[in-house]
């Protein structure tokens, strides 16, 4: 009997690899032209359903969100929050149940007055300026504002040294990577029930 001749392999076809294709790094002109563009708000905003359901999915992670900064109400929050500038959330936590026990409310802040205001916070840095736009803030809103913390951005601004700062710019505020989310939420469901806006704002003029 013959054997019959083992079958050779088949030969592996040789492929040519194919470079991947990556993505190019736009010249330095044009990113800081797509940079400009960003910091003016010139990039797409969200609609109306979008930031509707934003809010809504906020709501359901955390129905009751909670900042770090102690308080008893939206004056008290809004002076914490002008408290809490170049300020840690602990250190302005252990100065407010004192002056909070004395004023809680914007008549009681300004009667209270500046100096007794500097003594009760002094621990806190820049305590000086501090005091100075607490009463500032507290003299604006009872002649202003019947005393109640307004519920827009353009009002917000309007207190000394930009005291109050709206929801949308606690990013500015230190540690705001921290507290950002629990903060704003909390100032916009406290201070403005109609909070957010219809329509994102933009930065550009």
């Amino acid at each position: 009997m013959t054997r019959k001749p083992a079958r050779k392999a088949p030969a592996k076809r040789k492929t040519k690899s194919r470079a991947g294709k990556h993505a190019k790094v736009k010249p330095a002109p044009e990113r800081a032209a797509a940079d400009a563009k960003a910091a003016q708000g010139a990039l797409p905003q969200w609609t109306t359903a979008q930031i509707a359901e934003a809010f809504r999915r906020f709501k359901a992670a955390n129905p009751e969100p909670k900042g770090e900064l102690q308080h008893i109400n939206p004056f008290t929050l809004l002076v914490a929050v002008v408290l809490s500038a170049q300020a840690t959330d602990a250190g302005v936590n252990k100065a407010t149940p004192a002056l909070f026990a004395l004023a809680d409310t914007p008549e009681k802040m300004a009667a209270l007055g500046e100096a007794k205001v500097r003594d009760l916070i002094k621990t806190i840095g820049l305590f000086r300026n501090k005091a100075k736009n607490v009463a500032a803030l507290s003299q604006k809103l009872i002649a202003e504002h019947g005393s109640q913390v307004p519920r827009s951005r353009e009002a917000l601004e309007a207190f000394p040294a930009s005291a109050a700062r709206p929801p949308t710019s606690f990013s500015t505020l230190p540690s705001a990577s921290r507290r950002l989310p629990s903060i704003r939420t909390s100032f916009a469901s406290e201070t403005a029930p109609d909070w957010p806006p219809a329509r994102p704002r933009s930065r550009s003029k």
